[in-house]
């Protein structure tokens, strides 16, 4: 048989590979059926306020400051709180010593009563005397951590690292918490993240591989965590990636 008269006899072998050849690329090419539409975010946003009311008396930050965790943010005038921590433990030493006299004074009265030197009535008197400075000696403990918490609420720290995304007071502003409108400081961690809100329906699974489309980047990404969606539609996918992402507020696209 003249081959040139039948070419399909030598392309027959070679169109069959091809074939073989389209149907594995689209077995092991991943196949995204849907996507969600989606904005680059921080991870997680803090409102950080004070918890106590008083004066401003240093800013340490401004916005676009990245700090370490532990920083200190702001702080308030906090010479009546350090005035009160000092007295509560001067308190508290006084009424530990009187605790220890008491105790002491208890152990003899027992020796005593068990020699017949004292009486029932007298021993029961003195274990109440022992009680109340038992009782005032907790009291002051109570009342030094009562002081040294609202010290502690007079300043503001970072709770992780972060970047300081904006301050709404400055040095000498009075904060009245009763009247806050907004927090003294809101705070994001460094790290960011692709939130979007899908369907139910059309979620996809925590851990899930997943592409991030940012523009003409397609990096790769996994599902961090799925949460119902504040309005009750749906749920908001919040997907990683190991590549560096862009800033805060550009749009992205799950695809999965």
């Amino acid at each position: 048989m003249n081959r040139e008269a039948c070419p399909g006899i030598r392309r027959g072998p070679i169109r069959l590979l091809a074939w073989f050849g389209v149907i594995a690329l689209s077995i092991l090419s991943p196949v995204h059926a849907q996507s969600i539409s989606g904005i680059v975010e921080h991870a997680e946003i803090y409102h950080l306020d004070v918890g106590v009311d008083g004066e401003v008396a240093s800013v340490g930050v401004i916005p676009g400051d990245r700090v370490m965790a532990g920083t200190l943010l702001l702080a308030l005038d906090d010479t009546v709180l350090q005035a009160a921590v000092v007295a509560a433990e001067a308190e508290l030493a006084w009424r530990t010593a009187r605790l220890d006299e008491a105790e002491r004074a208890w152990e003899r009265d027992n020796e005593l009563y068990a020699e017949g030197s004292m009486s029932t009535v007298e021993l029961e008197l003195r274990r109440i005397a022992r009680l109340q400075a038992e009782s005032e000696a907790r009291q002051a403990e109570a009342t030094l951590a009562a002081s040294r918490s609202r010290l502690n609420r007079s300043r503001i720290t970072a709770p992780v690292a972060g970047i300081v995304l904006a301050r709404h007071v400055h040095p000498g502003d009075r904060i009245n918490l009763v009247s806050r409108s907004r927090p003294a400081i809101e705070f994001a961690t460094a790290a960011l993240v692709v939130r979007g809100q899908s369907a139910a329906e059309a979620a996809p699974a925590p851990g899930q591989a997943v592409e991030l489309v940012i523009g003409e980047r397609v990096l790769p990404g996994v599902v961090q965590s799925i949460l119902p969606a504040p309005d009750g539609a749906g749920s908001v996918v919040t997907a990683t990636s190991t590549e560096p992402l862009p800033g805060p507020g550009s749009a992205a696209t799950i695809r999965f």
